[in-house]
């Protein structure tokens, strides 16, 4: 018994050993210097991601199914996605430099051909007994609720610009929710590139809740033809107030619809017969 004892007690001490560990850094603009802020920062498919504050300082929570060999990805519209693995990130002295990228825009064909106004997702609440749970309070503290998204399937059938995109809230006490606005398109049913080159972040203030519009003219949003599309939501900031923190959006079980979630930047995409309160008011050029 004693030798069988020992036997264990020295495998245990051959056996791995791994720790959880936080990774810190601050991330610049090659070019200018300057700091680049909400870059989204992740291992791929290890549920372990980020993005960066406003002065583009991170801070990436290492699990201990990662290894020092694994990459972290850092994304941002308007610069060049580079990896690192988390060895290297060390070796650069947690200075990460990413390099300006220039995009073609797509063009832009004005015609003569008639227009009209389409609504494109769910625009109503319905009973309102339903809801989807964005983030709260209890994801422990502002590291592990960042980079939190949340998005719908829109299928297009037409040219079109898109005017706003509107979605509603049914519970909110946080005092500031910062957001960014992505489009992706779809591949094997699910999200894969982003399609417009453009940041649109917005804040949401003073526990608002109801339909929140976002005016999307200014960025001259043209979606090609496209069969379908993703629109996503994805947590950068927030604020909380001094009571019980809930960011819930309006939803439904429906089978005609697609939600698509992760809860962390690189992570792999999860999708469900779900649906948002969450619409496109666009202007669709008829054939």
């Amino acid at each position: 018994m004693k030798k069988l004892y020992f036997v264990i007690m020295l495998l245990s001490f051959n056996l791995p050993v791994f720790a959880q560990s936080t990774i810190t850094g601050t991330i610049f603009n090659s070019e200018t210097k300057d700091k680049v802020p909400y870059v989204s920062i992740g291992i791929e498919s290890k549920s372990t991601g980020t993005v960066s504050n406003n002065n583009g300082e991170f801070s990436l929570k290492i699990g201990e199914n990662i290894s020092q060999s694994d990459s972290v990805t850092f994304s941002s519209i308007g610069f060049k996605t580079i990896k690192y693995t988390i060895a290297d990130v060390n070796k650069v002295a947690n200075k990460i430099y990413l390099v300006p990228a220039t995009y073609e825009l797509d063009e832009v064909i004005v015609t003569n051909r008639p227009t009209k106004s389409v609504i494109l997702g769910r625009n109503h609440v319905g009973l309102g007994m339903l809801y989807y749970n964005f983030y709260t309070v209890n994801d422990m503290n502002i590291a592990d609720r960042l980079s939190n998204e949340v998005g719908m399937l829109f299928k297009i059938k037409y040219n079109c610009l898109i005017n706003s995109v509107n979605f509603h809230i049914s519970q909110n006490q946080f005092k500031k929710v910062k957001l960014r606005l992505t489009f992706y398109s779809i591949e094997n049913n699910l999200p894969k590139d982003i399609i417009v080159n453009q940041n649109i972040i917005f804040e949401i203030t003073d526990k608002f809740t109801g339909w929140f519009n976002l005016d999307l003219k200014p960025y001259s949003i043209y979606i090609n033809n496209r069969e379908s599309i993703a629109v996503t939501l994805t947590l950068l900031e927030d604020e909380m107030s001094n009571e019980r923190n809930w960011f819930n959006l309006s939803a439904a079980v429906l089978s005609n619809f697609t939600l698509y979630s992760r809860k962390k930047a690189m992570d792999e995409w999860k999708k469900s017969n779900y649906a948002v309160s969450m619409f496109l008011e666009t202007t669709a050029f008829m054939d």
